[in-house]
């Protein structure tokens, strides 16, 4: 499968969950707490021009602004937002960052490594139920 671009309905920061925008053909934006990703994982690289001592969000894409995304059967790098072992089923958490599935949720990716909180950790994108 090929990767597909979106237009960005909100600012969509790096290497997170995405999921199509309501009312929209190809509008994208990021997933909260148990939303299925339903694209996958926006693109790893930014559109900003990181200065020293930048903090906060890196942007994949500010509004408006086309993103590359990373759809199913595609391995890339997402950041963790709780500890992920090797070969766990992958949601969203509130920040779209990926976090393990319990027992008959939905997952949007399976982690090829193990991370902790705030580490990049290489997924397979990839949909079912646990």
């Amino acid at each position: 499968m090929q990767d597909v671009s979106f237009v960005a309905s909100v600012a969509v920061p790096v290497s997170i969950f995405v999921r199509r925008s309501p009312g929209t053909d190809f509008g994208m934006q990021p997933c909260v707490a148990d939303e299925v990703a339903d694209i996958g994982v926006s693109h790893q690289g930014s559109q900003d021009t990181l200065l020293p001592g930048h903090t906060g969000a890196i942007i994949a894409a500010e509004v408006g602004s086309s993103c590359k995304t990373y759809g199913e059967t595609k391995t890339c790098e997402i950041f963790a937002g709780d500890t992920i072992a090797v070969g766990d089923k992958l949601k969203p958490d509130a920040d779209g960052a990926a976090v393990p599935c319990l027992a008959t949720e939905k997952y949007s990716a399976v982690a090829n490594a193990s991370a902790v909180v705030g580490e990049k950790v290489s997924v397979t994108v990839s949909f079912g139920v646990a």
